[in-house]
Parts: C-alpha cells; structure tokens; sequence
C-alpha cells in the first residue's frame, strides 16, 4: 500500500478547514442579514380610518392595556372610537380622540390570550360599532361601566368585559369563564341556560 505524501495530506487539511471557514462566514452572514430584515421590518402601515372598540378595556395609568384585560386603570367602553396608529409583533397602538388624544398600547401575551396580535386586532376593533340595540335595554348602563351583571347574555358580558384569557377559558361554549382583576386576582362568571347566573370573587 502506497504512502499519502505529507505534502498532500497538509494540502487537503488546509483546503478542508478554508472551506469550512468560508461555510461558517456564509453561514453566519446569512443570520446577520436575517435578523437586520427582521429588525428593519417596519410595523404594518396605520391608516386614518375611524374603528370603534368591541369590547370594554381598561388602560393602565392611561397608556397600556394588556389583552388578559385586568380591570384597572382608565375604562374604555364599548364602541369607543379610536385611530390605529402602528401594529407590531406584541402591541397594537390606538389614539383615542375622547381622551385628548391619548396613545395607547394593547398588548398582547400570547401565551394567555392564545390568539396572535391579528386575531386579538380584529376583535378588539371594527370599523363599525357594535349593534347595542340587539342587547337588553336594562344591561347597556352596566355595558357602559363595565360591570358583568347577572342575566347578561354571553355577548354582552363580551361587549362588558372583553373575552376572557384563552389558557383559562379556551372555549366560549363553557359555563365558566375566568377574569383577572388584577395580576393576582380572579373572577369567575358562572352561566346557566346562556345567561350569567353567578360571580365569584
């Protein structure tokens, strides 16, 4: 059996470990491109249509609401109307010309709320407000103050309250449905035959 010359044997070594540093420059230029794209990729385009709240939501000092809807801060009713200024990967921020013109952001938590930020925009706002007029007259004061009442119908507590957090609640077809009020505290609203029987603190 015939020797590999050194020679040959240091020439495919050099060869073999300049290809290899070529592959991980390439490879590393192509992740560094990727995540530049990524971080320049500008946030969906905001128009100046109007858009009208389809739900109830409170803002944290004013400036954030997050999509589980803790119940604190300033209240925004149903059919509130509101300009989307930007939509991004975890928030959608909204102007609200009845609060001077205040900014606001709705945060999404995926993990919680189970939908993506898409989803969670479509419905949160619409172009056209919610039709009250189909909800029993003596519910739209509480609808207005965000107060689930008993004999609310699934709709109207929506309308109340936003939807509740998809990891505690996955289906609206349940007859228990789980609000937090805060980060450490919960609510349940229990409903018989479609309409809100009990609430437990």
């Amino acid at each position: 059996m015939s020797k590999i010359p050194a020679t040959r044997i240091t020439l495919f070594a050099t060869t073999a470990k300049t290809r290899f540093n070529q592959s991980r420059q390439l490879l590393l230029a192509g992740a560094m491109m990727l995540l530049t794209m990524l971080l320049l990729t500008p946030a969906a385009a905001a128009d100046d249509d109007v858009y009208y709240t389809q739900v109830g939501m409170w803002a944290d000092q004013g400036v954030r609401v997050m999509a589980t809807n803790y119940k604190r801060g300033t209240f925004i009713p149903v059919n509130t109307e509101v300009r989307i200024n930007r939509v991004t990967r975890r928030a959608i921020e909204f102007t609200v010309p009845s609060l001077n013109d205040q900014r606001i952001q709705l945060v999404n938590v995926p993990n919680h709320t189970q939908v993506n930020y898409q989803e969670l925009q479509d419905r949160t706002f619409s172009r056209q407000p919610v039709d009250l007029a189909r909800f029993n007259p003596d519910m739209l004061d509480y609808i207005q103050r965000g107060d689930v009442e008993p004999g609310m119908t699934r709709e109207e507590v929506i309308a109340t309250r936003g939807y509740p957090p998809g990891h505690e609640t996955p289906s609206l077809d349940m007859d228990q449905w789980r609000y937090w009020e805060h980060r450490f505290g919960t609510k349940m609203v229990r409903f018989e035959d479609g309409k809100v029987a009990e609430i437990i603190r």
